[in-house]
C-alpha cells in the first residue's frame, strides 16, 4: 500500500489531481486475462488495464522491485485519478478523449521514470502536451484549439 500512496503522491505533484480518500481496487490477473479484456489483435504487450474503476495488473509485475513495473501501475493509477477528478469530462467521449487521457498518463509515466531512475523514455504521443496541460488547468482556459485528429502524432 505504501507504493500506491507514493505513486498517487507523485501523480498529484505532476498533475494537481486530487487524491480521493479511498484507493482503487487493484486486481492481479494473468497476462492472458488482460490481453483478453483488451482484445489485442496480435501478441499483446499490455501488462495492465484500467476499466470501470478497477486496475488489472499482470500478476508477474514486480512493482516493489522493478521501476518499469511500478511505472505501469502509475500509468493506470493516473487513469483512475483522471476519472476521480473528471479531468477530461469537458471533452466528448471518443477517440479524442482517449488520446488525451493516454497522452496525460504517458506524460506522467515518463516524468516518473526520469525522476525514479534517470531513464529518459519517450512514449508514443497521442496528443500535444499543451492540450493536456490546458485541460488539466480547468475551465479558465480556452477550449481545445486542436480538436481534430490532425493534432496527434503516433511517433515515439
Amino acid at each position: 500500500m505504501e507504493t500506491v500512496i507514493a505513486l498517487l503522491a507523485f501523480i498529484h505533484s505532476v498533475t494537481g489531481y486530487a487524491v480521493p480518500d479511498q484507493f482503487p481496487q487493484i486486481v492481479r490477473a494473468s497476462h492472458e486475462q488482460i490481453a483478453g479484456m483488451i482484445a489485442c489483435p496480435r501478441s499483446c504487450e499490455a501488462f495492465a488495464l484500467y476499466r470501470d474503476g478497477v486496475i488489472y495488473l499482470d500478476r508477474t509485475a514486480d512493482v516493489e522491485g522493478d521501476v518499469n513495473a511500478r511505472s505501469i501501475l502509475l500509468h493506470e493509477l493516473t487513469h483512475w485519478l483522471q476519472d476521480a477528478n473528471c479531468a477530461f469530462c469537458r471533452v466528448a467521449a471518443g477517440q479524442h478523449r482517449w488520446r488525451l487521457r493516454e497522452a496525460d498518463a504517458y506524460q506522467v509515466q515518463s516524468r516518473y521514470l526520469l525522476a525514479a531512475s534517470g531513464q529518459h523514455r519517450h512514449f508514443a504521443r497521442f496528443a500535444d502536451p499543451e492540450e493536456v496541460d490546458a485541460l488539466r488547468a480547468g475551465p479558465g482556459h480556452a477550449v481545445l484549439a486542436k480538436a481534430g485528429s490532425e493534432s496527434y502524432s503516433r511517433r515515439d
